[in-house]
């Protein structure tokens, strides 16, 4: 807390008839005492605007010294917390000084505590201010004890007339009092008094006002249950130890109940004023202060601090000459200095030695005429690395517009910038295997294309595509999948020359880009080198497995202009390899297009051919060779499209297997057979059963046995008339 600026002064507090008078009435000298320059300047300002003369003081011992000059002063203003000399110790040589003793100390002091507090006025001070102050809090408490200081001059001046004096001395002290009553009410106080002997309480006007009560509650009890339950203990036992103890001062801070039903915290300091003749107290009198608006700035200023000490970014404050005045953790963690070693020092401490002088003359120059600067620069770390950072300064400008303080904040640009990599790095490359990805890939195509049209080279593009894979992440798992596909990419690098693409552009495709060809045969041969180093078995935990692949390749010029007609030309090159058993390559011609063309009919006819009830079922009659009679009958998917005619199965099972069409299109073979083969039954025929192929993605399904089930129960036909019949090709 030490160095807290006092707040500045409300200017409108102090009217000229209410000007701080000395004993004699003249203007009062005030000796004011801090280490703290601003706080002395401040404290010495306040009490001339108030109508006194000021004598400073920066160290306890020139306090003493000047205390004893003459004129001497009629009120000490003193901090507590100075070095070498403390305010208690100064307070105590004042005492023990006879020409010092009864000159009154108000402590003006950061310590916000009770037990200091205490303290001080047990070891004679007059009064207890803590910092920061209101102007016309601190005015109205040193006008208090210059009145009482008059009055006591007065009395020692005035001995010798004291008896003709009484009446007018009773009026004067009697105005006295009520001239004190109203400074203090001006100024925020109330005025409450307790008689022990009656157990009655008599609050002033102001602070039944300030409480919103009209009247005040007439016994201890009472005011007690004003007070909130969890302050009301101490505040009982703070009243209990007064009673008890003539020398003891009630101070506290607490929350009271307002008449509107909200609490306020006050303030309330008092002290026992009359006693009777066995010594009993008789008079407890005291003040009250709302401080409920300073309770919530300190609140306020609570949170504030927490946010400057838990905020990520690292901040900076300085003084006008650029000194650094406070940091805050995030600072000391970006650039590794702490603050004992910082505080005090010039941020050009952190300089790195990249800007060059100009750089920072133009920052400064910007926040000298626009207030506030921004931008990335580099600053040097404790350990003498480099740190990027997001910096923003501001300045902090006094009432007369010069800049009183400068505040930095910054941030670490190293993790963003990092992140921000990282993200361009999954943008345009495959995490599992680090090969450029679809986007990339397509891109470093559309590159080698421009630069052989440039050129007038050729360029080949492969797509290759591992047979299968999808059965070795069903049996062996996802990863073990990975695993081949790793090493997949690994064997596949070895091949392809330095210069030229290699990238994953779907599950399981990868795809080349060959560039600077200068024959096709060198496109055939690469692709053979694949086939032969991904026929090599894989081990995989503990496994050997074996996996072949397809191959499309297509050249430019002769098979697209651009990257997405050579796209396009290696897929359908890519689907004749697979048509033509796997395991093998296949060039792009003209034909394909005409193939894919096709096939991409028959597959939009496919999906809605169920709807239009363009399927039909055909029976193959099943003969025994040892009787020569028929046994059963086999059936047979047909199909006569609406669009394109009578289709072989040869040609739409494969496509209606790849797409998935071939659950629903089973299904309803399955039901149909059922149904035609139960009616046939109930004419009287011969015991006949029924064959019903099952593809393989039929045969995976986890409901089959409910499928078929549903079947019989539907159609009637007994479980033994049904045979399912799974090919050879597909089990393998």
């Amino acid at each position: 807390m030490k160095g807290q600026d006092v707040v500045n002064p409300d200017q409108n507090s102090i009217y000229p008839d209410h000007r701080l008078l000395g004993p004699n009435g003249d203007k009062p000298l005030i000796l004011v005492v801090d280490d703290t320059p601003i706080n002395l300047e401040t404290l010495a300002e306040m009490v001339r605007h108030a109508g006194a003369n000021a004598r400073v003081a920066n160290c306890g011992a020139t306090a003493l010294r000047y205390a004893r000059l003459e004129p001497r002063p009629d009120l000490i203003l003193l901090d507590i917390m100075m070095p070498d000399m403390d305010g208690h110790a100064v307070l105590a040589e004042l005492r023990r000084m006879p020409e010092t003793r009864d000159i009154p100390v108000i402590f003006v002091t950061a310590l916000d505590d009770q037990s200091e507090e205490e303290r001080g006025i047990r070891e004679g001070a007059a009064d207890y201010v803590s910092k920061p102050v209101k102007m016309s809090v601190l005015i109205a408490r040193i006008r208090a004890h210059l009145e009482v200081r008059r009055a006591q001059w007065l009395l020692a001046n005035q001995k010798a007339w004291l008896e003709q004096e009484v009446e007018r001395r009773i009026a004067e002290n009697t105005h006295l009092d009520r001239h004190l009553t109203l400074a203090l009410e001006r100024n925020g106080f109330g005025i409450w008094e307790h008689d022990p002997v009656r157990n009655r309480n008599r609050w002033s006007e102001g602070l039944r006002q300030m409480l919103g009560y009209e009247q005040e509650p007439e016994q201890l009890a009472e005011s007690m249950n004003l007070i909130h339950p969890e302050d009301r203990p101490a505040v009982e036992a703070q009243v209990t130890a007064s009673l008890r103890d003539r020398n003891s001062i009630l101070i506290g801070e607490f929350r009271i109940r307002h008449h509107d039903g909200g609490w306020r915290w006050v303030e309330s300091r008092g002290r026992i004023v009359e006693f009777d003749e066995a010594g009993q107290p008789t008079l407890m009198i005291g003040t009250m202060l709302d401080i409920t608006e300073r309770k919530l700035a300190e609140a306020e200023h609570r949170l504030a601090d927490l946010v400057f000490t838990g905020i990520g970014e690292g901040i900076c404050i300085t003084d006008a000459k650029r000194n650094i005045l406070r940091i805050n953790d995030a600072f000391s963690t970006i650039t590794g200095y702490q603050a004992d070693e910082i505080v005090g020092q010039n941020p050009r401490l952190l300089k790195s030695g990249v800007h060059s002088p100009a750089f920072y003359a133009e920052i400064w120059k910007t926040i000298d005429q626009y207030g506030n600067w921004q931008g990335e620069i580099t600053n040097r770390h404790k350990d003498g690395s480099l740190v990027t950072e997001w910096l923003s300064i501001s300045s902090l400008r006094d009432t007369t517009g010069t800049a009183s303080h400068y505040i930095g904040i910054f941030s670490d640009l190293s993790e963003r910038q990092a992140a921000a990599e990282r993200i361009q790095y999954l943008s345009s490359y495959d995490t599992l295997t680090e090969l450029p990805n679809r986007h990339l890939f397509d891109d470093r195509l559309n590159q080698a294309l421009l630069t052989a049209r440039r050129f007038e080279r050729g360029t080949a593009l492969i797509l290759l595509d591992l047979n299968r894979f999808r059965l070795i992440n069903d049996t062996l798992g996802p990863p073990a999948g990975d695993e081949i596909l790793v090493e997949v990419t690994r064997r596949l690098k070895l091949q392809v020359r330095e210069g030229d693409t290699v990238g994953r552009r779907a599950g399981n495709e990868f795809g080349f880009v060959m560039a600077n060809l200068s024959h096709e045969r060198d496109a055939l041969a690469l692709a053979q080198r694949m086939l032969d180093a991904i026929s090599v078995p894989f081990s995989v935990a503990g496994q050997s497995v074996a996996i072949t692949a397809s191959i499309g390749i297509s050249v430019f010029p002769k098979n697209g202009e651009n990257g997405e007609a050579m796209l396009r030309s290696a897929d359908a090159a890519l689907l004749r390899a697979k048509q033509s058993g796997r395991n093998t390559f296949s060039f792009y011609s003209p034909e394909m297009d005409a193939d894919a063309a096709r096939r991409l009919s028959i597959e939009s006819a496919l999906r809605d051919a169920l709807a239009r009830d363009e399927f039909c079922v055909h029976y193959q009659p099943q003969v025994s060779l040892d009787s020569g009679h028929m046994i059963g009958m086999e059936a047979l998917l047909r199909w006569n499209s609406a669009l394109l005619g009578p289709i072989s199965p040869v040609e739409f099972i494969p496509i209606a297997e790849e797409t998935g069409l071939i659950m629903q299109i089973g299904d309803w073979v399955l039901r149909t057979a059922c149904h035609q083969t139960k009616a046939w039954l109930d004419l009287g025929l011969l015991p006949l059963h029924v064959a019903v192929n099952l593809s393989p993605r039929q045969f995976r399904q986890a409901d089959l046995p409910a499928q078929v089930a549903n079947a019989l129960a539907e159609s009637g036909l007994p479980a033994a008339a049904m045979v399912l019949e799974f090919t050879e090709s597909a089990f393998i």
